[in-house]
């Protein structure tokens, strides 16, 4: 999953309309700025345009910026070659700052084709397209403050599962997953051999000797 582009309207401090092509940058770049400066608003507009949440809020109306009646998030981001964009937007009565919050709605675009716009069965298509719920989304590919510390503290099992998702090396997995299947499916075969061997019963010099005139 790469994350291309984020453009997110009235979030928490960032007013107005905001637009980010990551394409721009190099491999590596740096957001920075004084505390409360949006920085955190960045990550969470793209939290809120996949999974409708962010790690520091459950409720998108607490991340409407004050005095304003909408607000959105729509991220475009890549897998396996096909270009994905999700929409998530809320709104109150007439625009009005003091209207009646709306409930939010959720939008999911395949290479410029509609295939999802209902917000359940679009997070649920986001999640089966990219292998990322929120909990992991969060804990590998965009880490929230004090996040990185708790992926570092992750137990083995998790942190592999995580690191394998992050570089698409399951493959790995699964051959070293077959691999252990045939090596058992061997050893079993072996243990039989070595069953029938030792119920064989072997024939004295004799009684070779015997059959070998039989066979003459």
């Amino acid at each position: 999953m790469k994350i291309k582009k984020v453009k997110f309207c009235n979030i928490n401090s960032l007013k107005g309309e905001w637009e980010i092509d990551f394409e721009k940058f190099d491999n590596l770049f740096l957001i920075s700025g004084n505390t409360g400066s949006g920085k955190t608003t960045i990550l969470d507009a793209i939290c809120l345009a996949l999974y409708a949440k962010t790690p520091r809020q459950d409720n998108g109306e607490a991340l409407m910026s004050k005095n304003t009646g909408e607000c959105y998030s729509e991220c475009e981001f890549e897998v396996k070659g096909d270009i994905y964009k999700s929409y998530w937007g809320l709104r109150r009565a007439r625009n009005k700052p003091d209207g009646k919050v709306q409930p939010p709605k959720m939008k999911l675009i395949k290479n410029k084709e509609v295939i999802s716009e209902k917000v359940t069965e679009t997070k649920n298509k986001i999640e089966e397209i990219t292998n990322f719920d929120f909990a992991k989304f969060t804990k590998s590919m965009l880490l929230a403050q004090g996040g990185f510390d708790k992926f570092l503290k992750a137990k083995d099992g998790e942190k592999a599962t995580l690191l394998e998702e992050i570089t698409g090396s399951e493959i790995y997995g699964a051959i070293s997953t077959k691999v252990y299947e045939v090596y058992n499916e061997k050893l079993n075969e072996i243990k039989e051999l070595k069953l029938k061997i030792d119920d064989s019963e072997i024939l004295s010099n004799e009684d070779i000797e015997k059959l070998k005139q039989e066979i003459k």
